[in-house]
């Protein structure tokens, strides 16, 4: 998801909105792609979970079998 820079209150207010209809709005962008280039003539600052984010141009790619999830036994 691509979001315009907003507070942390109308950034989940936004994300319900696309939840609720499935549609884009002017507050977030959805895309479902394994790789994608991203670029912007004013280069704004990115976010990734919270962190500081790349600067532009961004080439962001999702790796199959990258992320290694560990789940305990004794999950009741």
């Amino acid at each position: 998801m691509i979001m315009r820079k907003c507070t942390t209150l109308e950034g989940a207010w936004a994300a319900i909105k696309l939840l609720i209809s499935g549609k884009e709005n002017h507050d977030i962008i959805h895309i479902r792609s394994s790789k994608l280039h991203i670029t912007s003539p004013l280069s704004p600052l990115t976010d990734m979970d919270g962190q500081q984010g790349a600067e532009f141009p961004l080439e962001i790619e999702c790796l199959k079998g990258f992320l290694k999830v560990i789940i305990p036994n004794n999950l009741s």
